[in-house]
């Protein structure tokens, strides 16, 4: 089994909402996510320029922290266990709010 660790960027943008986009920094192990660790990601709303920081955690969970609004934000982001490749669904839900994103780049950093 290749144990390879890589460091990959991927962009993927709702389904819903094309103009909404998430981008995570990942490392992956083989062709597989590496687990245990945090990662770091961004989204992005493209029409009004928002853009808000996560830290995706070991769970799956996109944390956005505080910052926004004074409640804690936090996303089910199926990005750790879901087959990533290019037009792919990956799951981002809350309590209030649940879509698909797609996959629309992977790009191998390192």
């Amino acid at each position: 089994m290749d144990q390879t660790l890589r460091l990959g960027r991927i962009v993927l943008e709702d389904t819903q909402a094309a103009h909404q986009q998430v981008t995570v920094d990942l490392v992956f192990q083989g062709n597989a996510v590496k687990g245990g660790i945090e990662f770091y990601g961004v989204w992005q709303d493209r029409n009004d320029g928002s853009i808000c920081p996560f830290v995706l955690n070991e769970n799956g969970e996109a944390d956005f922290g505080t910052g926004y609004g004074g409640e804690d934000r936090i996303y089910q982001f199926d990005i750790l266990t879901a087959p990533l490749g290019l037009g792919n669904p990956v799951g981002w839900r809350s309590d209030q709010y649940d879509t698909q994103m797609k996959v629309i780049s992977i790009t191998q950093l390192v």
